[in-house]
């Protein structure tokens, strides 16, 4: 059966000639100049944050993807993630977008790009509106209170904060495929169900993520059949087209290797496991689904558990969105998928439950539209409008102001470094560099992310580093310390830059080995840890730096470089000094002090040697969760110890610092 025999144009509902409202056309200029304005003002943000190197690992995957495939390198290997682009959830239509990344500075397009996706939803939800409204004017409605709800609805969607949280968390394509699933629902709730293919078909282009949207149109499908009897063999098909296509796209996917990126297994398998078991390490849809169908109650429990998380992104919509036919669906799968984790890291607000967003608001003004065609008086109408678009206020007003601090924890000073720093490394050499600051690196062929223990290969040399112990949304590597002392001190290094808590190595080895931090021995140059009454010098060779006192009563050195767990640790500081000084050692994790000793005068340089037990580790500060009744989740930080050596010259008399070590005590064999 082909498309036109499974929806003929007989099926489709009778529409009688589009009637607009009075004064359409102006509210048509009025619509495209907010969405212009929110555009700006999301973009602007996207601009901010990418000029203050804001940008992690799924950036920089896509970042490099895009500059390759631009490139003339149709089949890019991924070095952030260790396999092709394509298994990074199959997402075909990159390829079509590819070739904008050759405007402007390589990776902003991109964001750009998401921006407009965004905004272009929004565009949808209000479009959606209008027709609701178009129908129900003038029988049911009058055209002024049409246009209030319109404009109560624009109001939202531009005041709202999680629009601005979605673009601010590197690219991702949850953002650009929402308009496209929001119009297919469109279109399938008016019985346009051609057009409304032609979306379905396109969100295929985005991969694996878009695939279980689907689902979600065809369950609003199945419901919608239940209650009207004319279409309900179309909508009944329909929702069996909806499941074969989105079931049977991931299938493939998954099939043919390129659901690689996914983190299924990851977040769902220790569903289809008892409480006791470790979670497998591949978990498919259909053990998934089984697990669910035998034991429903645990899968309910994992989803209330974040129901501050379910609150919190339907909230600033108006919550009861959800309860209408078509936009019950979509946002049910995505949240139920989301929330049927552990944690709070896919389910807070944000660029996961992006799509989510549109259906709550046409949600929301399909039942203040049906109470108010019910109930005619205005007091009912203007209430129910006044408290949508105060409370969608409030949610913006109490977040957007923690915006920047929560993702873009990059100084001005240290983005002017990064950006001098990108300047100076060839287009063509490869880069290994924290992941809190790598997107503006990625526009390469090799980019290397040091997180956790990695091992680099040289393909070309030299190979350059760029170190940010103390900047970016993700912790640096363990042994950020380490690294910097190897480089420091090797002949092979030579340091391009030490500015601003930012260090860049070109590096060049002799004999070419693969780059291996885990074999670095720790330890940290003094230098790179100068407090406020010290002064670095830097003469000579950077493995002859050290650091002195400056007269001011202060700290000599002091600096967070040391993230380690639990365990038994020597501390051990090369250095002499005229007058008394104050040896102490923070975890600036909870601002404990963990140690301090006196340190009397003496000229001659030495090491002083201690050792220092952490019994546990310490748990930080979490992100800013709101107030009152405006609340949401994010993820609990992880407990760690971060620790720092601290030099107190209370006299400001000589003192010279030359290394500062912290190592931790193995066990004996």
């Amino acid at each position: 059966m082909n498309l036109r025999e499974a929806f003929p144009k007989s099926t489709r509902v009778e529409r009688t000639p589009v009637v607009r409202l009075p004064g359409e056309s102006r509210f048509h200029w009025i619509l495209g100049g907010v969405l212009a304005l929110h555009l700006f003002l999301l973009n602007l943000w996207q601009t901010i944050r990418f000029n203050h190197f804001a940008g992690t690992k799924d950036e920089s995957t896509v970042f490099q993807a895009l500059y390759l495939i631009s490139h003339g390198t149709l089949n890019p290997f991924s070095t952030t993630t260790g396999f092709p682009w394509i298994q990074n959830h199959g997402a075909a239509i990159m390829w079509l977008l590819a070739p904008i990344d050759r405007l402007g500075t390589p990776g902003i397009s991109i964001l750009y790009l998401q921006g407009i996706g965004a905004v272009a939803t929004e565009f949808v939800a209000i479009y959606w509106i209008l027709q609701l409204l178009r129908d129900r004017v003038p029988s049911q409605l009058s055209p002024r209170r049409a246009y209030w709800i319109l404009a109560t609805a624009l109001f939202v969607s531009v005041v709202q904060p999680w629009s601005y949280w979605s673009v601010g968390w590197d690219f991702h394509i949850e953002i650009p495929v929402a308009p496209f699933i929001l119009a297919a629902a469109m279109d399938f709730s008016r019985a346009r169900y051609r057009r409304g293919l032609i979306w379905v078909v396109i969100c295929l282009g985005f991969g694996d993520v878009a695939s279980t949207f689907l689902i979600g149109l065809a369950l609003s499908a199945v419901l919608a059949a239940v209650g009207n009897r004319d279409q309900r063999r179309t909508l009944v098909g329909l929702a069996g087209a909806l499941v074969a296509m989105g079931a049977g796209w991931s299938g493939l996917i998954s099939i043919v290797g390129f659901a690689k990126g996914s983190t299924f297994a990851r977040n769902f398998g220790f569903l289809t496991v008892p409480l006791t078991q470790k979670a497998p390490k591949h978990a498919g849809y259909t053990k998934i689904v089984l697990a669910g169908l035998e034991h429903p109650i645990r899968f309910a429990h994992v989803v209330a558990y974040h129901w501050r998380n379910l609150y919190a992104n339907t909230a600033p919509f108006g919550v009861v969105g959800i309860a209408t036919t078509w936009t019950l669906g979509v946002p049910l799968v995505i949240l139920v998928e989301n929330n049927l984790t552990k944690g709070f890291n896919f389910n807070q607000p944000e660029f996961q439950s992006f799509p989510v967003y549109g259906f709550i608001l046409v949600g929301t003004v399909m039942l203040i539209v049906s109470l108010s065609a019910r109930y005619t008086g205005r007091k009912l109408l203007g209430g129910l409008l006044l408290a949508l678009g105060l409370n969608a206020t409030l949610w913006g007003a109490i977040f957007l102001p923690h915006l920047a601090e929560t993702l873009m924890p990059v100084t001005p000073a240290q983005a002017s470094t990064l950006n001098a720093i990108l300047r100076e490394i060839p287009p063509d050499a490869p880069v290994a560099v924290s992941p809190g600051v790598s997107g503006r690196f990625a526009s390469r062929r090799y980019v290397y992310l040091l997180r956790g223990h990695p091992k680099i290969p040289l393909e070309t040399v030299p190979l350059w580093i760029v170190i940010a112990p103390t900047a970016g949304v993700e912790a640096p590597p363990a042994r950020a310390d380490a690294l910097i002392r190897k480089l420091a001190t090797s002949p092979d290094a030579r340091l391009i830059t030490n500015q601003n808590g930012i260090y860049a190595f070109e590096w060049m080895p002799r004999t070419p080995t693969p780059f291996a931090l885990r074999h670095i021995p720790p330890g940290i140059p003094s230098w790179t840890a100068v407090g406020g009454g010290g002064t670095a010098i830097e003469e000579g060779p950077a493995r002859s730096w050290y650091v002195t006192s400056n007269g001011t009563p202060a700290y000599v050195v002091a600096q967070d470089y040391y993230k380690v767990g639990a365990g038994t640790f020597n501390v051990d500081v090369r250095l002499n000094n005229a007058g008394p000084l104050n040896l102490e050692v923070w975890n600036v994790v909870n601002n404990t002090l963990l140690v301090r000793q006196n340190l009397s005068a003496d000229t001659t340089t030495r090491t002083i040697h201690f050792p220092l037990t952490l019994p546990t580790r310490a748990r930080g500060k979490s992100a800013f969760s709101g107030w009152g009744p405006f609340v949401d989740q994010p993820p609990k930080p992880k407990p760690h110890n971060i620790l720092e050596i601290r030099l107190y010259n209370e006299s400001g008399q000589a003192v010279n610092v030359y290394s500062l070590s912290l190592t931790e005590q193995l066990p004996a064999p």
